[in-house]
C-alpha cells in the first residue's frame, strides 16, 4: 500500500502490519509539533542566557554525542 502525501512524498508500507490508512500521517505531524515544542524551548533560552553561550553548549553536546555514537560502532 502506498499512501501520497502531496506531489513529492509518498510512503510505502506494503508488507507492515499493525498501520492503519488514516493514521499514516501522524507520524509526521508528531514530529513537526516536536520541532515546534523545541524551537520554544531554544528561543526561551537563547533570551535568557544569550545565544551565543546557547550555540556553544549546544555544540558541545553534539560532539559528545556523535563520539558516543561513533565509540558504539566500534
Amino acid at each position: 500500500m502506498t499512501y501520497e502525501i502531496g506531489n513529492n512524498l509518498k510512503i510505502c508500507l506494503a508488507g507492515h502490519p499493525g498501520f492503519h490508512f488514516p493514521f499514516l500521517g501522524l507520524p509526521l505531524i508528531l514530529s513537526h509539533f516536536l520541532a515546534v515544542v523545541a524551537n520554544l524551548f531554544g528561543g526561551y533560552y537563547a533570551d535568557r542566557f544569550g545565544s551565543q553561550r546557547q550555540a556553544f553548549v549546544s555544540k558541545l553536546a553534539l560532539t559528545h554525542m556523535r563520539g558516543n555514537i561513533l565509540q558504539q560502532l566500534q
